[in-house]
């Protein structure tokens, strides 16, 4: 639940490497502790460990790509090994685990050596600092926006009023303007949605070419 935190940057880069929820820092230390004291290592082998973990952390987690990084990625975790780690797709993602060694995963299969399509989770979730302590604490994820379909929106409207009028015919057009005002106002809050002006010649034509049999279409 904490580490989708981790997960949630939409783009990697070294940064993305400290990016840990404050819980699950917790959580690591203290098991961290328990196994330095059980286990009895002394400060310079802590001290090695930690260094070694944080170099190759930041190495892979720069977005860059060298020649005979795959060579490498047989034996260490190298930045495109990594990136398939933090995709979008669950079963891309379930993959490469290692911190330094890749052998691990070739060990346990959990290899994988594909390109991701994305980088993050899927849905939306907060980027800013505050909304990030929240969302760590959440189990949920919401959907992620989806495009406005403005023309969708818009005959949807026009349809109910067409149904409140019980589908008397003549006022298509009327129901379709006035559908299309009322949705562009609402999505475009911010904006005065002005009709333009139409002259009587206009209002005629329309009249004539949508409704021959009513004339009360202009006002």
């Amino acid at each position: 639940m904490f580490h989708r935190l981790h997960h949630n940057d939409p783009s990697l880069n070294v940064s993305t490497g400290f990016r840990v929820h404050v819980v699950e820092l917790f959580i690591i230390h203290i098991l961290k502790a328990v196994l330095i004291i059980v286990m009895g290592m002394n400060q310079m082998m802590v001290l090695t460990n930690e260094l070694v973990m944080t170099l190759f952390v930041m190495f892979h987690y720069t977005n860059i790509s060298f020649k005979g990084e795959k060579w490498l990625g047989f034996v260490f975790i190298v930045p495109y090994l990594h990136r398939a780690h933090h995709s979008t797709e669950c079963a891309e993602h379930d993959s490469n685990y290692g911190a330094v060694l890749s052998v691990w995963d070739r060990l346990f299969t959990t290899l994988s050596e594909l390109e991701p399509a994305a980088i993050g989770i899927n849905g939306s979730s907060p980027l800013d600092f505050v909304n990030l302590l929240k969302f760590g604490f959440t189990l949920q994820t919401l959907p992620a926006p989806q495009p406005v379909n403005l023309k969708l929106m818009i005959a949807e409207a026009a349809y109910y009023k067409a149904e409140k009028r019980n589908f008397y015919p003549g006022y298509e057009l009327n129901d379709w303007l006035g559908a299309e005002k009322e949705i562009l106002s609402m999505v475009y809050m911010d904006r005065k949605v002005q009709e333009k002006p139409r002259n009587k010649i206009q209002c005629n034509y329309l009249n004539w070419l949508y409704f021959p049999m009513r004339l009360d279409f202009c006002h």
